[in-house]
């Protein structure tokens, strides 16, 4: 009977625990399994997920009132491989189901004495990620962030909300902000 190859065991095997390696006297060698089970998972893995919106020494103001309304201090998009940014419609598109590690940072300048508060949504839908930030009573320029793991589906649309505790709005200017998506391998 002639050896198996690496292909053969992998076709054969449901689980990557029956790959095995020998020398040519039959014996299992841990080196030739490790690197074959290496590249074998190599071969198989697809790099996760990920992308970015961000803006840059913003300057734009954005009024926020009692009503949550989108985020749009975005001005452009990072790094992106399978989810699809749009610094138009300020939000991520999710290609691919998953468990995702969200980060949300936002250095702004606002109305003093104004608490602010930014939260992640999903298809429009308020998540439990989210903060606070109450500006001091002369105004200034402050920062907050929040992160977390977030299970999302193909298809769904992340982005950020944004409010007051104002009745009547006060703007907050976006100076530097990011949202970052990454997909969590294997989940």
């Amino acid at each position: 009977m002639a050896d198996k190859t690496i292909t053969d065991l992998a076709n054969e095997a449901p689980t990557l625990a029956s790959v095995y390696a020998h020398d040519n006297a039959g014996a299992i060698s841990k080196k030739a399994t490790h690197t074959q089970l290496l590249a074998l998972i190599s071969a198989n893995v697809s790099p996760p997920d990920y992308a970015e919106l961000v803006v840059s020494d913003g300057s734009t103001a954005q009024n926020f009132s009692m009503t949550p309304e989108k985020f749009t201090g975005f001005t452009a998009v990072g790094l992106s491989n399978g989810a699809t940014p749009s610094a138009v419609t300020k939000d991520i598109t999710i290609a691919t189901t998953g468990i995702y590690f969200v980060f949300f940072q936002n250095s702004f300048s606002g109305a003093g004495n104004v608490t602010f508060e930014f939260h992640l949504r999903v298809d429009a839908i308020e998540a439990p990620e989210g903060a606070h930030r109450k500006m001091s009573a002369a105004g200034d320029a402050g920062s907050t962030s929040f992160a977390g793991l977030v299970s999302l589906t193909a298809g769904e649309v992340v982005c950020v909300y944004g409010e007051s505790n104002d009745v009547a709005g006060e703007n907050a200017t976006a100076i530097d902000a990011q949202l970052v998506l990454i997909q969590i391998p294997f989940t």
